[in-house]
């Protein structure tokens, strides 16, 4: 974001400043509703597949990044962080997916019912995508229209 801001990208100069949506899945989905609700300059958020409230208790958790979630608990729960959002947000879930990022799905929904959800039918973690990358699947594509409906209606409509 600070790129773009700062003009230091290939074609910033194209970029609406005004107009800056994040998009990230997972844990990075979750760190984007912290950094939206942190920086005045974000219009919006898609997270795919995630929204999890970060745990310290984690198996692997580097030590300085488990006691800075344990020390600001609350400035690393996403439900809240999503509630007190005022910009358009869009989770889109694989309801396949395992069960605790399903359950965490559900609590954003609770949290901030005002805002987009989607749920994909048979749809995993990762939409069906494999590693190395062998093309798009159905659930994938479904993800990317729901975005791209998604920033459309909230950003490009938006007077800038």
């Amino acid at each position: 974001m600070y790129a773009v801001l700062g003009g230091a990208l290939p074609l910033a100069g194209e970029a609406d400043s005004a107009r800056i949506a994040l998009l990230g899945h997972s844990r990075a989905g979750s760190s984007n509703l912290i950094f939206a609700g942190e920086h005045d300059n974000v219009s919006g958020v898609v997270v795919w597949n995630g929204g999890a409230t970060p745990s310290a208790q984690v198996s692997g958790q580097p030590r300085p990044i488990a006691e800075d979630i344990e020390l600001h608990a609350e400035r690393f729960h996403i439900p809240t962080r999503l509630g007190s959002l005022k910009i358009p947000v869009l989770a889109v879930q694989g309801a396949a997916d395992a069960e605790r990022v399903l359950e965490s799905f559900r609590l954003l929904q609770e949290a901030a019912p005002e805002q987009t959800y989607v749920s994909i039918p048979g749809a995993d973690h990762f939409f069906g995508i494999v590693h190395p990358y062998q093309g798009t699947t159905p659930y994938l594509e479904e993800a990317f229209e729901a975005t791209a409906g998604f920033l459309t209606q909230h950003l490009l409509k938006k007077e800038a």
